[in-house]
């Protein structure tokens, strides 16, 4: 059986594409919190940026983990892990003050169990000063169409 010029171009063109569908379909879903693992700012009390080794996907984000444990931990109940303020990107200071300004994973606290990134260190700060900002961000949040 022999095959024209023609029909061996517009094969290998139509596989060329196929192939660039899948590549497109594989894509990966955005990397989460910058890559930090969220379990490990309540277990070891610092931000520590995951491993690739240790992924799971979640809400559209890809998450990393510093091992299996804390990736497995995450899994049973991602909600009490994640940072809040969509995903940490807001600061909970700036929603206090009517303002959505973005988190820094590497400036966090814990406030009631909850995970927040604040943008900077005076930010931190007074929010660890005063926790009842969290409250006010909360309240806040939905007026700025913040989750």
């Amino acid at each position: 059986m022999s095959y024209s010029r023609r029909s061996v171009f517009g094969l290998v063109a139509a596989g060329a594409l196929l192939l660039s569908f899948g590549a497109a379909a594989r894509a990966e879903a955005p990397l989460a919190i910058e890559g930090y693992d969220p379990v490990a700012f309540f277990r070891e009390d610092k931000a520590v940026k995951g491993s690739p080794e240790f992924t799971f996907e979640w809400a559209g984000v890809t998450w990393h983990f510093t091992s299996a444990d804390n990736r497995d931990t995450f899994k049973k109940e991602p909600a009490d892990w994640v940072p809040q303020f969509s995903n940490g990107d807001i600061c909970p200071f700036g929603l206090a003050h009517g303002k959505k300004v973005k988190g820094d994973p590497k400036q966090w606290v814990i406030v009631d169990g909850k995970l927040y990134f604040t943008a900077n260190e005076r930010a931190r700060a007074a929010v660890q000063a005063d926790p009842s900002m969290v409250i006010k961000a909360r309240d806040n949040a939905p007026t700025l169409g913040v989750k």
